[in-house]
């Protein structure tokens, strides 16, 4: 809800100037639309770029999806999602480099404790390469873990 500020040094035909106004913490309300509008511009930015991710991906374009992969890696928080993506990346364009981020993915999973998501990660690396008994080894120590 808006509130209008009291000390209004004019008033327009409504009674209250459009420059007063205040939200009930406070914040000018120019200040916090302009807030909101770079934010969404930001959410709209980052939007778009997934679609384009999808889009080169889609049409073989490994060296434009990798930019824009890493483009949107400096955006995301969380260091084991983000070598997550880019082995699903790499895998998608049959780079044989792929394993070797899944495993990097789950150290850093299981840095975070987030022991789960390495066995998960662990299982995909066993289904796409049966035979590397390591991986059966390391989905066996992490599942001690939990």
């Amino acid at each position: 809800m808006v509130q209008f500020h009291p000390s209004a040094p004019f008033n327009n035909f409504f009674g209250k100037s459009p420059l007063s106004c205040y939200t009930p913490k406070g914040q000018p309300i120019a200040t916090v639309l302009i807030g909101l509008s770079m934010k969404e511009k930001n959410q709209d930015q980052r939007s778009l770029a997934w679609f384009k991710l999808t889009e080169f991906v889609v049409r073989g374009e490994k060296e434009r999806a990798l930019g824009i992969y890493k483009l949107l890696a400096l955006s995301l928080n969380n260091p084991a999602f983000a070598s997550q993506l880019e082995a699903d990346l790499l895998l998608a364009f049959a780079d044989p480099t792929a394993e070797l981020k899944y495993l990097q993915a789950a150290e850093l999973y299981l840095a975070q404790n987030e022991v789960g998501i390495a066995v998960a990660i662990y299982e995909h690396l066993i289904t796409l390469n049966a035979d590397n008994l390591e991986y059966v080894a390391l989905r066996q120590k992490a599942l001690a873990l939990l």
